[in-house]
């Protein structure tokens, strides 16, 4: 089960796509998934958003996962 974020916490979220879906972490547990096959052959710009709501960014990290370069 998933409850909605406190505020005026800071969390650690991870999100991560491979060729074969996407998983999404609050504090490291898993909070969301799916599997599909995704085209991660070219680049893409990282955008966040929020649905009315503000939140602070302290950090964003992008990271290539291993045996996962590009041509």
């Amino acid at each position: 089960k998933v409850r909605p974020l406190d505020p005026n916490k800071w969390y650690s979220l991870t999100w991560r796509i491979t060729d074969e879906g996407m998983q999404v972490l609050v504090d490291g547990k898993t909070v969301f998934s799916e599997f599909r096959k995704n085209n991660l052959s070219t680049t893409r710009s990282v955008t966040m958003a929020s649905a009315g709501s503000k939140f602070d960014v302290k950090s964003l990290v992008v990271t290539r996962l291993k045996g996962k370069e590009l041509p």
